[in-house]
């Protein structure tokens, strides 16, 4: 715990508008601050209920985008790693935990629908979520612990509207990375994108290499 600063820079000029400080503790992974809708929302560590050490947030805040003033707090049940979270500009807020769990929650920091695995106080991947255009949100995560060799990517597919699974998939290599959608070309077909194996390694004679 201790102090973290938020900067507000003009983009046009590079100046800085203000900077702002709370009591609020982050976590050594690559999270990402959301701005929207005059909101910043921020990944946080709740460092009492986190019993992972080595990284990982637990716990989302949000920011007024105008003077950084806190609007509300909302605690996950377990970690995500290099958080990015989403929306689909419906008035809610999707992010997915790094052990299979999605979360999806309002505007104003109220539980809309959680789905998917949820595994307290571990690391099982750095995987995530992503939002495609489609109204679906993809996820890629390990179905285990994180141990190395024993890892299976799953990337699976839920609904935005009430979180139902779509579908699943089942790889016998590591899922440690977040999955990307979008079009591949200006007229082309929606592609999902998951990479497997491990974080620096091709896929290999092992699970995790």
């Amino acid at each position: 715990t201790g102090q973290s600063h938020i900067y507000s820079i003009d983009v046009m000029s590079a100046k800085v508008n203000w900077v702002k400080s709370h009591n609020l503790s982050l976590s050594a992974d690559a999270n990402s601050l959301f701005a929207y809708n005059d909101t910043l929302i921020l990944p946080t560590k709740n460092v009492e209920l986190n019993t992972y050490s080595n990284g990982g947030c637990n716990k989302l805040v949000a920011l007024d985008a105008h003077d950084a003033s806190q609007l509300w707090e909302y605690q996950l049940d377990d970690l995500v790693w290099n958080a990015a979270v989403a929306t689909p500009g419906d008035g809610s807020l999707l992010v997915a935990t790094n052990c299979g769990g999605v979360v999806k929650i309002s505007w104003d920091g109220k539980l809309i629908w959680k789905s998917g695995t949820s595994i307290t106080g571990k690391s099982c991947s750095a995987g995530g979520g992503a939002l495609g255009e489609d109204g679906v949100y993809y996820t890629e995560y390990n179905d285990n612990d994180g141990t190395p060799l024993a890892s299976q990517a799953v990337i699976a597919a839920y609904q935005v509207t009430d979180g139902m699974l779509l579908w699943n998939m089942t790889f016998d290599y590591g899922g440690w990375q977040y999955p990307a959608v979008g079009r591949l070309g200006d007229n082309g077909p929606l592609a999902l994108v998951a990479a497997i194996g491990g974080i620096t390694a091709a896929p290999g004679k092992d699970a995790n290499r």
